[in-house]
């Protein structure tokens, strides 16, 4: 995931254990978790196909 690389380069903290998968829909979805500048959490999420 492309996300995940800008997101290391931009010096974000990464609270996931790297890229995660769940098995929804027909081919299941990627997603990581980073902590936010105001020490929320963003979640990045990608609709495998």
């Amino acid at each position: 995931m492309a996300a995940e690389q800008w997101v290391k380069e931009q010096g974000y903290t990464i609270l996931s254990d790297g890229i995660e998968k769940l098995p929804f829909w027909e081919n299941g979805v990627a997603f990581f978790i980073i902590q936010g500048p105001n020490q929320e959490r963003i979640e990045f999420c990608e609709r495998k196909r």
